[in-house]
């Protein structure tokens, strides 16, 4: 059997890793998900028409949209 001596800053520091440990594994998510968005490239230009969509105004709100097509919110 081997037997180990953490000092009290090895302690810290593996408590601090367990502690981090789920943030990073979030962020890693995070950031290989964001590299799969920008790296397809027919989902990039949609993203980028509309930005232009919202810039030009050619958006309905919500409401409008129901009123466009005779509904009411509870409908859906």
């Amino acid at each position: 059997m081997v037997e180990t001596a953490f000092t009290e800053e090895d302690k810290r520091n593996l408590r601090l890793l367990a502690e981090e440990a789920p943030k990073l594994r979030g962020l890693l998510e995070e950031l290989i998900e964001t590299m799969d968005v920008l790296s397809d490239k027919e989902l990039m230009e949609s993203l980028k028409a509309s930005g232009e969509d919202v810039k030009k105004g050619r958006l309905l709100s919500y409401e409008k949209l129901l009123k466009e097509l005779n509904l009411r919110g509870e409908e859906i």
